[in-house]
């Protein structure tokens, strides 16, 4: 069986990190440790392995891009499929920010 290699770009890190610091913020660190591992582990098991399982956004802007999405929890992954790779582009979360 193939599998994809899971890239994060820096929009998506950065979400993940708001995410985590708003977790410490309200869950405590312990938490949102807690949080950040299950999540990255989700993303890289689920995502290495059939990405086009997921259904494509329907909210997705640009026509010319295949931009897909896995819900986990109360957060929404979006990612494209490049090759072999999956890029992950957002990680948004239901939260309000700062």
């Amino acid at each position: 069986m193939d599998r994809f290699t899971v890239r994060l770009n820096a929009e998506a890190e950065e979400d993940i990190l708001n995410s985590y610091e708003w977790g410490v913020r309200n869950w405590g660190q312990p938490a949102a440790e807690k949080w950040i591992r299950e999540i990255y582990s989700a993303m890289f098991e689920r995502l290495s392995v059939f990405p086009n399982r997921f259904p494509m956004a329907p909210d997705a802007d640009l026509p010319e891009y295949e931009v897909r999405h896995l819900i986990l929890d109360r957060y929404r992954i979006l990612f494209e499929i490049r090759g072999s790779d999956v890029v992950i582009l957002h990680v948004r979360g239901s939260y309000v920010g700062p």
